[in-house]
């Protein structure tokens, strides 16, 4: 695979930029805010999701967090400005994304 522009940085692969969205998950106390840049690239990874639409169902939404998923994992959530949540997966969107067959990818 070649390498990805991902919001203004380039990723010599999906895996590469899979660690670094990790990372952003890994750096984040369970149930605090995402901020700044970070906010910005998980915002920009959950508008990549296969089923954004179907997740956010009309509603707006306020911030993203890391919370406690199944078996004890860290997971990003999507706070909604109702007050309501839900959880989903950076992978998933980025392997759907930026399929392992995909000789280059953009996004800016």
């Amino acid at each position: 695979m070649a390498s990805i522009l991902f919001i203004g940085k380039i990723y010599n692969s999906r895996e590469a930029l899979i660690r670094a969205v990790d990372a952003i998950r890994r750096k984040y106390e369970v149930g605090h805010a995402i901020e700044g840049a970070d906010a910005d690239m998980v915002t920009a990874v959950f508008d990549l999701h296969p089923d954004r639409e179907e997740k956010t169902a009309g509603r707006e939404i306020s911030h993203y967090e890391v919370r406690t998923y199944k078996f004890g994992t860290r997971a990003f959530f999507v706070v909604f400005t109702d007050g309501t949540s839900i959880d989903f997966s950076f992978e998933k969107a980025l392997r759907h994304a930026y399929p392992a067959t995909s000789k280059s990818a953009a996004f800016a």
